[in-house]
């Protein structure tokens, strides 16, 4: 049986009670990444960043037990601070190669942060849940 690899825009949304900057900056600086990108309820991340149009980047996401559950990685496509990132996402054994982008709207109480991962459809629901987590550990930075 083949696997369907069509691609399907995945969208998740969450308002954090932060201004755009100060959310991009947890967007786009190692430091603050570690802190809230991973997409598991425990463990934690070693981000690697060159922050530039074609800068490469790495997300080693490590278990509590010291495993390296997942590596994505890719390149900065877009950065328009504090606006949008948007970069390719490859994370081997699951996405050969995919699109993600990240879009700060300020709003009333602080900032939405949206994103857009284009995926293949049988990984959406995993991605939903892990971006899901991300989004909450971020939204507990800024509380």
């Amino acid at each position: 049986m083949e696997t369907d690899n069509t691609l399907t825009v995945l969208e998740v949304k969450k308002t954090v009670s932060a201004k755009p900057d100060r959310v991009f900056q947890a967007l786009t600086e190692p430091e603050q990444m570690n802190l809230w990108i991973y997409g598991l309820d425990e463990g934690r991340t070693e981000a690697e960043v060159d922050l530039r149009p074609g800068g490469a980047y790495t997300l080693k996401m490590i278990r509590p037990n010291g495993e390296v559950a997942y590596e994505p990685h890719g390149n900065y496509l877009e950065i328009d601070p504090p606006h949008k990132i948007s970069m390719t996402w490859t994370s081997e054994g699951f996405i050969d190669h995919s699109v993600l982008s990240f879009e700060l709207r300020e709003v009333e109480n602080g900032t939405e942060i949206i994103i857009h991962h284009e995926l293949p459809e049988f990984t959406i629901a995993d991605h939903r849940d892990g971006w899901t987590t991300c989004l909450d550990h971020c939204e507990k930075m800024f509380s």
